[in-house]
C-alpha cells in the first residue's frame, strides 16, 4: 500500500490504519476488537462521506491517506442548553443569533418580568442548596470510590 501524509484531492480516498470504537462498528466480522474497544480498519470515503468500512491493509486503486493507528471518531454535538433561555423564548427572541442580540434580550425580560422580590427568592434557594450541599461529609470520598473500585 503505497501511503502518503498529505490530504489527497480525489473525491474517493481510501484511509487506512484507522481505530475505531467498536461500537460503531456494524459489522464486527470486519476487524477484532482490542483491548482497548478499538477496531484497526481501513476506511473508503466517497464525497466526503465514509462509504464503506473494511479490513485494515485492504487493496485500494486510488489514492491512500495512512492515519498511522489514529482514532478516528465521528463529530461531537454539544447537546448543551440553557433551561431558562427555554422559559424566556416566545418573550426574547434572538432573531439574528449573535451574542450581542442574546445579551439584549436577557438582560430586557429581566427588567421587564423579573420583580426585585423573585429574584431574591431565586438567590435564597439557591444560596440555601449551595449551603446544603456544602454541610455534606464528603470524607472518603475518592476518584477510585467514584469509580466503583
Amino acid at each position: 500500500m503505497d501511503a502518503n501524509k498529505s490530504w489527497p484531492s480525489w473525491s474517493r480516498i481510501h484511509i487506512a490504519n484507522a481505530n475505531i470504537p467498536a461500537d460503531l462498528l456494524e459489522d464486527r466480522s470486519v476487524a477484532d476488537v482490542g483491548v482497548d474497544g478499538l477496531c484497526k480498519v481501513d476506511l473508503i470515503v466517497d464525497d466526503g462521506k465514509i462509504a464503506d468500512v473494511v479490513a485494515a491493509g485492504a487493496p485500494f486503486a486510488g489514492p491512500v491517506y495512512d492515519v498511522d493507528a489514529g482514532i478516528v471518531l465521528p463529530p461531537f454535538a454539544d447537546l448543551h442548553t440553557h433551561l431558562d433561555k427555554g422559559q424566556i423564548w416566545p418573550r426574547a427572541r434572538n432573531h439574528d443569533g449573535t451574542l450581542e442580540t442574546a445579551r439584549a434580550q436577557t438582560r430586557a425580560d429581566t427588567i421587564a418580568n423579573r420583580a426585585a422580590v423573585s429574584a431574591a427568592l431565586h438567590f435564597d434557594s439557591a444560596s440555601s442548596t449551595t449551603r446544603e450541599c456544602s454541610m455534606h461529609d464528603w470524607t472518603g470520598f475518592s476518584l477510585s470510590r467514584a469509580q466503583g473500585d
